[in-house]
């Protein structure tokens, strides 16, 4: 069991780099999900060499005996949603440092586990820490331009995310693990986790759960909107660490943009929204400049949402939410594909 997590993290590499795997005794039912993997991932990365060989002495059967939930846990839109959907289950939040927060941001580290703790309290659930050196161990800018193609692509999250996330889990007292994600129909690129839809992911008797039957949008709509004592635990931002949210990337000015329409003041929710972010959404979405491939789809689920009509009205005034609602219908398009 204490191979699991050292094995996720090095086997993507080995399947890259034509590298080869010693080990001493594994899980039986982690390895076969690893070759499950690996023929998912022979179509998605052709860059990979595939020639790894295995020199494993024991493969061991394990039991457990866990009878707990557990869900992965960032503070995200994913994450938070799936928590509200999720909650009546016996359940304990897992949350990773070392992740997508650096081990050198302690201050904000401490920020982010402060409010995962107070949402645990509040609840009076259980939650976990997990710390982890192993993107350090990674040369993830080489990996990128060796073995992946396209500006959507990033070892992280197209290859080694899912795979190490869900490992570092194993030896929690979890019998069902409940992994977060977005469902995206119009994906073009390959992304870590979600090669689990389709696959029976496990190791000893411990099994995963795979999240991901609604839309971000439909996230917002169903699951958040309406559960107001949750608004103050959203962060769906990781491109600074020192704003809960920075409210300026292109996931922050998105999931602002969602939570207007369905009504929800993006203020509550660790956002710091004034009058220029109209004009600001306004110059980004007709310039082009915030999206990538991966970003169209998540910002049409949005246009695809808009009401005909709408009755909200915040701080900077209906007048101005109804222009963006505009601007955004008119800038979306197809084509950009």
């Amino acid at each position: 069991m204490l191979a699991i997590p050292v094995l996720a993290a090095v086997i993507t590499i080995a399947w890259a780099a034509d590298a080869d795997i010693y080990l001493e005794s594994i899980d039986k039912k982690f390895f076969n999900s690893l070759n499950k993997i690996e023929s998912i991932f022979k179509t998605w990365f052709p860059k990979f060499s595939f020639s790894t060989e295995y020199h494993i002495e024991n493969y061991q059967i394990n039991s457990l005996n866990n009878e707990s939930y557990g869900l992965l846990y960032s503070g995200g839109l994913d994450s938070l949603s799936s928590y509200i959907k999720h909650k009546k289950e016996t359940l304990s939040l897992i949350s990773i440092w070392g992740a997508d927060i650096p081990l050198n941001k302690t201050k904000f580290w401490d920020k982010v586990k402060y409010k995962v703790t107070q949402l645990a309290e509040m609840d009076d659930i259980k939650c976990y820490f997990i710390k982890t050196n192993v993107r350090e161990m990674m040369n993830e800018n080489l990996l990128n331009k060796t073995y992946l193609e396209g500006e959507d692509t990033n070892w992280w999250l197209s290859v080694s995310h899912g795979l190490i996330l869900t490992s570092l889990t194993s030896l929690l007292p979890i019998k069902t693990l409940i992994m977060p994600s977005s469902m995206d129909e119009n994906e073009k690129v390959p992304h870590g986790s979600d090669l689990f839809k389709f696959m029976d992911y496990r190791w000893a008797d411990s099994s995963l759960i795979y999240d991901c039957n609604l839309s971000r949008h439909e996230k917002i709509k169903y699951l958040l909107r309406g559960n107001t004592q949750y608004y103050q635990f959203l962060r769906v931002c990781y491109t600074q660490f020192q704003d809960y949210n920075c409210g300026m990337c292109e996931k922050c000015l998105r999931t602002i943009t969602g939570l207007l329409i369905e009504g929800i003041d993006p203020n509550k929710c660790n956002f710091k929204v004034k009058n220029g972010f109209l004009d600001l959404i306004k110059y980004y979405l007709s310039n082009n400049i915030i999206l990538l491939h991966s970003e169209i789809a998540a910002w049409e689920d949005i246009q695809n949402n808009i009401p005909e009509e709408s009755s909200i009205e915040f701080s900077f005034g209906l007048k101005n939410l109804i222009l963006m609602i505009i601007i955004i219908k008119r800038t979306i398009k197809k084509e950009y594909f």
